[in-house]
């Protein structure tokens, strides 16, 4: 969290980067006027003299970065005294007027003076950014360092995607780089062909997870667990729901404070692989060519091939890692040979598509490949006039979601929390997805009409959640498919009569 204390011109506009980049900031102004303007903007800003830090000093437990910016060199180097004296493990950045005060506030324990009003704002946010990103990699490595010989347990989420295969093999080479090992482990199966190709074409080792007692033996081996791509143990990954992991890295949107020993959750950026490659550079690490193709695609299918949330820093990677990349390794990868399943699901996801507006929902059935849902939702929302997708299947003992939208007012990942519950689901605002424990439903011995229902009751909670109210067409075709489904019932049960009298 950032404090800016005194706030005028120059803090105003440092306190819009800041927030423009999803930082936290506290603000602290003596001028009761410009604090109530700021709270107007919803900045959570205070009344106090800064010069009475016991005043505001509960406010100052959290912060992690102090801003001293008023015009008045005298008021700012006296703060700083003060701060230094309450807070000394907060870093401290102020402002001064001419090259004495930088050497005066120096030697009173400034970590960082500016003295260009004009230069402040993008100045003091861009050389902010590149100190978090040193602090941040020097906290990452010395939990990885306390792992000792026991090593780091690096866990994906379930059924992995290029960009958690891409991640957890960036880790696992920053903790070769301290001498510490990191092993990779996954639930679920890697289905999807490109994910599939990603992992076999560079021989990356991946142990897969059977059962519950596996990940507590696992646990239990390691000096320290990761999760990735993933900001809750339990959710979408086979930890324990009452776990905490020691490090957790990921970009999805969280209802709540994500607990851990290391968390680094940056919703701005479009891939975790981003993240990674952030580490990577701050550490003096060059990926080597196979290291650089896995995460060049992983930004570019994270991001839609930089067409979906991209930052400037995935572009920046992109930038640093083209070179870098094998593209005959990367062309195998991205275009590999589609399975028969695959094929057949995206068939039934045309096939069986209800449409109201914009909005589209389509169940493929029962599967026994997840990795395909994501795959028939990009291919429906290219249909005309739809904006939102969601595709749906039975895998096992839960119902499989994946949704995409170019909608701008649609929040994805928001509405699937509340259609399905936050903890079943997540994403971001234009991709996102779930799984749902079948429940009750599950206990339906019929596959057809535990299927009937499913199909139901997924398609009732998503138009109502994205506000798709059906018209008389729709309510028209659902009346027809109730009748298909009540008739082809009537033909099982007189299947099951006939098997009966027979036997």
């Amino acid at each position: 969290m950032y404090a800016i204390l005194g706030c005028g011109t120059v803090g105003h506009s440092v306190a819009d980067l800041l927030e423009a980049r999803g930082k936290e900031v506290l603000i602290v102004e003596r001028s009761a006027e410009r604090v109530e303007s700021l709270r107007e903007r919803g900045f959570d800003a205070n009344v106090y003299d800064i010069l009475d830090i016991e005043a505001y000093a509960e406010h100052l437990e959290d912060v992690d970065t102090v801003l001293i910016l008023t015009k008045n060199d005298e008021t700012n180097l006296e703060t700083l005294k003060r701060i230094k004296a309450r807070f000394p493990h907060i870093f401290t950045v102020v402002r001064a007027s001419n090259a004495a005060m930088v050497e005066e506030m120096g030697e009173e324990g400034a970590d960082y003076v500016v003295e260009s009003a004009e230069l402040i704002s993008n100045a003091v946010v861009k050389d902010l950014t590149e100190i978090e990103l040193q602090k941040k990699t020097d906290r990452l490595v010395g939990v990885i360092e306390a792992a000792g010989d026991k090593g780091v347990a690096i866990f994906t989420h379930n059924s992995p995607d290029p960009d958690c295969i891409a991640s957890a093999i960036a880790l696992q080479k920053i903790a070769e780089k301290i001498n510490i090992k990191g092993h990779i482990y996954y639930s679920g199966r890697i289905g999807h062909q490109q994910n599939r190709s990603l992992v076999n074409l560079l021989g990356v080792e991946m142990t897969a997870i059977t059962d519950e007692k596996d990940v507590l033996n696992i646990i239990d081996r390691h000096g320290k667990v990761a999760i990735l791509d993933t900001e809750y143990a339990g959710q979408n990954n086979p930890l324990p729901r009452d776990f905490v992991p020691n490090i957790v890295i990921g970009h999805h949107e969280t209802p709540e404070e994500v607990p851990g020993e290391y968390v680094d959750v940056r919703t701005n950026v479009g891939a975790v692989s981003t993240i990674l490659w952030s580490y990577l550079m701050e550490l003096s690490i060059t990926p080597d060519a196979p290291l650089a193709t896995a995460l060049l695609h992983a930004i570019r299918v994270d991001t839609a091939a930089f067409t979906r949330k991209t930052s400037p820093m995935d572009l920046k990677a992109l930038a640093y890692l083209s070179p870098l990349t094998d593209t005959k390794l990367l062309e195998e990868i991205e275009n590999p040979p589609m399975s028969p399943e695959t094929f057949d699901i995206l068939g039934r996801s045309i096939a069986n598509r209800t449409v109201r507006g914009s909005y589209l929902a389509s169940s493929v059935g029962f599967i026994s490949d997840r990795d395909a849902l994501p795959q028939a939702a990009d291919f429906l929302l290219r249909l005309e006039g739809i904006a939102t997708v969601l595709v749906f299947g039975i895998l096992e003992n839960e119902i499989q979601i994946s949704a995409r939208s170019n909608d701008s007012r649609v929040n994805l990942g928001k509405v699937l929390q509340e259609a399905f519950g936050r903890t079943n689901a997540g994403g971001h605002a234009q991709a996102a997805g779930a799984q749902i424990p079948l429940g009750i439903m599950g206990d339906v011995d019929d596959r057809e009409e535990l299927l009937a229902l499913v199909e139901s009751v997924v398609t009732k909670q998503f138009f109502s959640s994205v506000g798709a109210a059906a018209d008389e067409r729709d309510r028209e075709r659902e009346r027809e498919k109730e009748k298909e489904r009540a008739a082809a019932e009537r033909e099982r049960e007189k299947e099951r009569e006939k098997e009966s009298v027979g036997a």
